[in-house]
């Protein structure tokens, strides 16, 4: 049949191929539209050098705000640098942490109490790893003499970590070159909250100074031989805190200690560190090894630490001071032993005569492992002050009256407990 002219046939053909045109028009526009809209992941964006660079601390504080809870949980970094890994538990901090052992339980570093004898004294009762006493970096690089009146170790005495306090990326440097062939890591302390931290400008002072706290771990991290972990302190606001973290991870960190108290929380006794604030580090952070410190006591607080935080080992200082067997099951010191709170003392002096340390630390120890019963017994705790003017610095001496104080006074601990059927000082039980 006709229509105006035209074979109706051929008519429909044409209507077909233009509707088909039209169908590949819209197919095209709707794939451009695909290329063009689609958002980048996070694995195919690419940053300049020059964007990097202005990536600074105080910036990664102010970012960390917009990122979702989610995308935060999964920024894994497997090495300094950024690169990331499907497992946290691949990365160089894990890796390394294994190698040591995996240890549970350490010996904070204390200022003349962490020293060799008594490390080797806290490995015996359950501690697995520990600290030297914090060095400052400045002097320990300039002083032979301090080097060695401070630092020493033996082949016992691992895993070690010797801390530095250091506002200076070169001399942290520097000061861990010299002992990084006798310790397992270089570690910084960010976290002292003393008066003489911040007329120094080290510790936890640093944390006013992020800019700078990243050159010194970079320096260190990318300079020794050995690993460079950190021990900080905690900011009032949890964002800043996990901003904190990350930016001391990516630095080259590859353990962090984290105090759970901020920099003005001094007083243990009144202020309970927040295990809140580290259970939430190691949720958020899973590719570093955090070790938890505060509120650490006894062999309880160490399971329920370790239960509700997730973090990797704790740490405890007063309480091993106090009691170096405080964290060992069985205990040693029981209700049917009270005494061995002298016992304890007098390994320790067996280890300073194998082991030289400085009068002021041996002193120290001894009053405070046995100061309970030191209280009750005040002429005991008398012929003990007068230790060091009779030694007259002779060590060898100084041991041998030290000894002698420690077994009178284990013989009256153990003569209250038969006469008086009693275990505890009466200082305690006041």
């Amino acid at each position: 049949s006709m229509n105006g002219g035209r074979p109706l046939q051929w008519r429909r053909r044409c209507e077909m191929g233009r509707n088909l045109m039209n169908s590949m028009k819209i197919v095209i526009v709707l794939c451009l539209g695909m290329i063009i809209f689609q958002p980048q992941s996070s694995h195919s964006r690419v940053m300049s050098p020059s964007t990097m660079n202005r990536v600074t601390p105080s910036n990664r504080f102010r970012q960390s705000g917009s990122r979702s809870d989610k995308s935060r949980r999964h920024s894994v970094s497997c090495l300094s640098g950024g690169s990331e890994c499907a497992d946290p538990k691949d990365s160089r901090g894990w890796k390394f942490y294994r190698s040591l052992g995996s240890p549970k339980l350490w010996l904070a570093p204390m200022v003349d109490g962490s020293e060799l004898p008594f490390r080797l004294l806290c490995q015996r009762y359950g501690v697995n790893a520990a600290y030297t006493p914090m060095f400052h970096a400045r002097i320990f690089t300039e002083s032979k003499k301090f080097r060695e009146e401070h630092f020493s170790t033996c082949a016992e005495d691992r895993p070690l970590f010797v801390q530095f306090c250091a506002n200076d990326p070169e001399i942290l440097l520097k000061a861990g070159s010299m002992v990084q062939d006798h310790c397992d890591a270089i570690d910084l302390n960010l976290g002292c909250p003393q008066r003489i931290a911040r007329r120094g400008n080290y510790g936890a002072f640093l944390m006013d100074n992020l800019t700078k706290v990243e050159e010194l771990v970079t320096t260190a991290s990318k300079g020794l031989k050995v690993p460079l972990t950190v021990k900080i302190r905690v900011f009032d606001e949890m964002d800043r805190t996990l901003a904190y973290v990350r930016m001391l991870r990516d630095a080259g960190a590859t353990i962090i200690a984290v105090h759970g108290r901020t920099r003005d929380q001094k007083d243990a006794k009144l202020i309970r560190a927040d295990w809140d604030i580290i259970r939430r580090i190691v949720q958020e952070i899973p590719d570093v090894p955090i070790i938890a410190n505060g509120n650490i006591r006894t062999i309880e607080d160490v399971d329920a630490c370790l239960e509700y935080t997730g973090a990797a080992g704790v740490m405890s200082a007063q309480s091993l001071l106090h009691d170096p067997t405080s964290l060992v099951e069985p205990k040693p010191i029981t209700i049917e032993k009270p005494e061995q709170y002298a016992r304890s003392m007098a390994e320790y002096i067996d280890l300073v005569r194998q082991y030289p340390t400085k009068m002021s630390s041996i002193h120290m120890h001894l009053h405070w492992g046995m100061r309970e019963w030191l209280a009750e017994f005040t002429d005991i705790r008398e012929e003990l002050n007068e230790v060091p003017s009779r030694a007259r610095n002779n060590l060898t001496v100084a041991c041998d009256l030290y000894s002698e104080v420690i077994n009178k006074l284990e013989y009256e601990i153990r003569n209250v407990r038969i006469t008086e059927n009693r275990s505890v000082a009466l200082h305690s039980v006041t």
